[in-house]
């Protein structure tokens, strides 16, 4: 079976971002700077960063199987 293993995407708000996956996901901080954050829940890596123009809703940048 093919498995999500990484996801980037582009946010307007990086900590409510942060905020979204950490309790709906249960994912844990890896890094984070003061333009992005790196998530993991053990097997899946999420990368979010902020977007450069204003984003109505999140910009997905690309995935990896």
């Amino acid at each position: 079976m093919v498995k999500l293993r990484h996801i980037a995407i582009s946010v307007s708000d990086l900590q409510k971002a942060e905020k979204f996956y950490e309790e709906v996901f249960n994912m844990q901080r890896l890094r984070e700077s003061k333009v992005a954050v790196n998530l993991s829940d053990g097997d899946m890596i999420a990368y979010g960063s902020l977007c450069d123009k204003p984003c109505p809703s999140p910009c997905l940048r690309n995935h990896a199987l």
